[in-house]
């Protein structure tokens, strides 16, 4: 199969302890198959359900729970096509039983269950923090959001509880979705972006720093999504979202505030407030995360990704660009961070 290892990880299982005559119990091998990068086959791409089911991945591998390799793929080889049937990345294998998930459902249930097996709290339900990270979930194209999972029965009897909750509420929010119409189903970060765009587009001799009265709308609704999150964060007072350990919330929040950052910088010469200093504490935290480190595309990527999604003319040429990762917050957050000693948590 043609695929680039460049982003990978893997983990043998333990060894029998000679001395304690110790036997472990052999773990789960799992690939997990993620979209290469636009610019470079060999990178991870800006896939959002990728990196979130990586991180995910990830947390269970830092336990010594499973063994893991990640795997980058052209979605454009025919040997990939081939191999799964047309599926799309994310896709995940686990070899001893011959069993392969392409269906981000699938995926999502077999990690849930290789956490519940090792009581990691990986699946924590908390419907305060859905709540309020649920818009930001629009930042999807409406056809990779609801790949797969149209005619998912919301009532299975065979999913553990818990993992019947996380389901129903995300199948009520695909359904809110499909029932929007076209040109509402695009978050408002990519509202945004498209109006803020094109307003510079066709303003090439105007001092546009500001934000332009046309565009005010979609930003303030983006900014008024963004500091819901940074008041939630201030009320919890934990590193993560619910705890001082990283939960489902985290791996899907983290991805989709680091591409607002970046895209917003990159293509709009936009940056998130910086009196959000709760959120940007967060994405700090995110920064300091091996699981988001590892997973991270690179800032080029994810600008390619956006272009590409919003048809943009491609001025400049990122494939030709030194590829960078922006993992640090700016100097005067950081010293308000500092300042309030949330960088002690």
């Amino acid at each position: 199969m043609e695929h680039s290892t460049e982003n990978h990880f893997t983990h043998g299982e333990r060894e029998a302890d000679a001395q304690n005559n110790e036997v472990y119990v052999p773990k789960p091998f799992l690939e997990l198959f993620v979209k290469a990068s636009g610019i470079d086959n060999r990178s991870i791409g800006a896939c959002l359900f990728c990196q979130e089911f990586w991180m995910e991945l990830y947390a269970l591998y830092e336990l010594d729970l499973i063994r893991v390799e990640v795997k980058t793929v052209n979605v454009n080889s025919e040997l990939f096509k081939r191999s799964f049937l047309g599926a799309l990345p994310p896709v995940l294998v686990e070899l001893e039983k011959n069993l392969t998930y392409s269906d981000n459902r699938e995926i999502e249930r077999r990690i849930f269950h290789i956490a519940k097996e090792f009581d990691v709290l990986l699946f924590e339900k908390d419907v305060v923090v859905e709540k309020k990270i649920e818009s930001l979930y629009r930042s999807i194209f409406i056809t990779m959001l609801t790949r797969g999972h149209e005619s998912y029965p919301t009532r299975n009897p065979n999913l553990h509880p818990l993992l019947l909750q996380v389901e129903e509420s995300r199948v009520r929010w695909f359904g809110h979705v499909l029932r929007m119409p076209p040109e509402k189903r695009r978050q408002n970060f990519k509202i945004f972006l498209k109006a803020k765009i094109d307003y510079d587009r066709d303003h090439p001799n105007e001092d546009v720093k500001q934000i332009p009265h046309l565009v005010q709308p979609a930003y303030n609704k983006l900014i008024e999504q963004l500091g819901n999150i940074d008041k939630l964060l201030e009320q919890r007072g934990t590193r993560y979202l619910i705890s001082s350990s990283m939960t489902m919330y985290d791996c899907e929040l983290m991805p989709r505030l680091h591409h607002i950052r970046i895209a917003g910088e990159y293509l709009c010469d936009t940056e998130i407030p910086h009196n959000l200093v709760y959120l940007w504490n967060y994405l700090m935290t995110a920064y300091r995360t091996a699981a988001f480190i590892e997973s991270c595309p690179h800032d080029q990527s994810i600008i390619y990704h956006y272009k590409e999604q919003l048809n943009l003319t491609r001025k400049s040429r990122e494939s030709l660009q030194a590829l960078t990762k922006t993992l640090e917050v700016p100097q005067d957050v950081l010293a308000q961070i500092q300042r309030l000693g949330l960088d002690q948590k």
